[in-house]
């Protein structure tokens, strides 16, 4: 993706590209044949397409702009689908290590922010985002994504139940199926459902996320899975999670 510095041109300057390569490889990570066209705007680009194709492996496309604020601030949209057969390997090829092991699926997006490309400044983060996951596990060593998810300590939460799943919160949260939605306003993230279907449970979250606070305002309904399959919904146990947490 194009960048500039304080001493760099400004990106209306650069002209018309359309390449493409048999190889991308980036942080040791190959994500197949990549084609990129782009166009000079008034005062930015516009990226025409920015496709990634791994048989078996990755196939994204990316579309959007870059509007050049000033030296030190761009404005970006960036919307697309990303469909990855192993999201861990994918994020950690863009330097988000750790978030997440295996998980596949699509991932569906239209989204703005001020900042940079790279370094987006996440509270002017607004737009939507879906997402049809499976065969993962939300990470404990960098709990990044379960707080963007709104499980801001699956510890705390389990403990809140009175259970103990120290297997599933040391190692992560397992999932056979991650799904959901979240649109983004004024900084707010809000989910009318966000279900995640594990081995040990099933869980049912909806509510908003504050990004700028670092805020969560959620309900969780936690289902343990209670042998041969049998889920017995956190009602059952004193009703569902909800309340408001920082991050």
């Amino acid at each position: 993706f194009p960048s500039h510095d304080s001493t760099s041109a400004s990106l209306s300057e650069l002209p018309p590209v359309l390449f493409s390569a048999d190889q991308f490889v980036i942080n040791g990570y190959s994500l197949g044949q990549l084609e990129w066209q782009s166009s000079p705007l008034p005062d930015g680009i516009k990226i025409q397409e920015f496709k990634l194709n791994k048989p078996n492996g990755l196939d994204a496309l990316i579309s959007g702009s870059v509007i050049q604020l000033d030296r030190k601030e761009d404005k970006i949209n960036l919307r697309g689908n990303i469909n990855s057969q192993n999201w861990g390997d994918t994020l950690s090829a863009f330097g988000y290590n750790n978030l997440m092991q295996n998980g596949q699926g699509p991932i569906a997006f239209n989204l703005y922010w001020f900042g940079r490309l790279s370094v987006p400044r996440i509270e002017t983060l607004e737009g939507k985002a879906d997402f049809d996951l499976k065969n993962g596990a939300l990470s404990a060593i960098n709990p990044g994504i379960s707080k963007l998810l709104g499980l801001f300590s699956l510890e705390s939460l389990f403990q809140h139940l009175s259970l103990n799943f120290s297997d599933i919160t040391e190692h992560g949260l397992a999932f056979d199926k991650l799904t959901g939605s979240y649109t983004i306003q004024n900084s707010i993230a809000h989910t009318n459902q966000i279900y995640i279907a594990g081995p040990s449970m099933n869980l049912l979250l909806r509510g908003d996320i504050n990004l700028k606070a670092k805020t969560v305002n959620q309900q969780v309904v936690v289902m343990p899975q209670i042998g041969g399959g049998l889920a017995v919904a956190a009602g059952g146990i004193g009703g569902p999670i909800v309340g408001v947490a920082t991050w």
